[in-house]
């Protein structure tokens, strides 16, 4: 594994992907977020800002060429439209059935962490930003594969890079960066550990990394009753 992690094409291969990763998530909260745009507010500008970067990423991979050599390729993309359309209708149901607190309301729009409000619009942006993400998680997975052959190898790279793109978050979220830290060393091990041993992997990826995000809302919301209850 040393001699791995020492290999100059894999160091390049992995920062060049977390460079990416972290200048176009930068200029989103440091530039774009200070103007106004972010996923509560001018969200059409953010859902934009998320395609735009999404085939960036798609492009500087190459995924386009991967995919018209993947003969289920049709059949996983349509499947992951589905799915995406599918979770934006999820939160809205949530909102209507379970409403957020208002001091956990004020808490949120003070940390200004969107999702857990589960309205359509910052749904939207969220659903965008996945599939971004989960365009240069599947990227990075297969370069790594090419590479590096053992799916065992190719799983523990791709998790460390994956947890150390987090550890940032800390400057933007305090203690509530946390919540996306710890989990994505977890995070890292089930989205690669899917995409490499499964024909829909993708998909079963994409579904994950949406769950954890309905999870922590509902977890947030449930915690907050339970707290000004008392």
């Amino acid at each position: 594994m040393r001699s791995i992690i020492g290999n100059r094409d894999i160091q390049f291969l992995i920062l060049r992907w977390s460079a990416y990763w972290l200048l176009v998530m930068g200029a989103y909260i440091f530039v774009l977020k200070p103007l106004g745009i972010s996923h509560k507010d001018n969200t059409l500008i953010s859902s934009s800002y998320f395609i735009f970067i999404a085939a960036g990423g798609a492009y500087l991979y190459d995924l386009k060429s991967y995919f018209k050599n993947t003969q289920h390729a049709p059949r996983l993309l349509l499947l992951i439209l589905i799915n995406s359309l599918i979770f934006l209708s999820i939160p809205a149901t949530l909102n209507n059935t379970f409403p957020m607190s208002q001091e956990l309301a004020r808490y949120l729009l003070k940390q200004e962490f969107y999702f857990p409000f589960f309205t359509l619009e910052i749904s939207t942006v969220k659903a965008l930003e996945i599939i971004f993400q989960q365009i240069l998680i599947f990227s990075l997975i297969i370069s790594l594969q090419q590479k590096v052959k053992s799916k065992a190898q190719t799983i523990s790279l791709f998790t460390l890079a994956f947890f150390t793109i987090h550890l940032p978050l800390v400057f933007v979220f305090g203690w509530l960066a946390f919540i996306f830290i710890l989990p994505s060393m977890l995070a890292g091990l089930v989205f690669s550990y899917c995409i490499l041993s499964y024909k829909y992997g993708l998909l079963y990826s994409v579904i994950c990394h949406q769950l954890f995000y309905l999870l922590i809302g509902i977890a947030m919301r449930i915690k907050s009753y339970s707290i000004y209850s008392l």
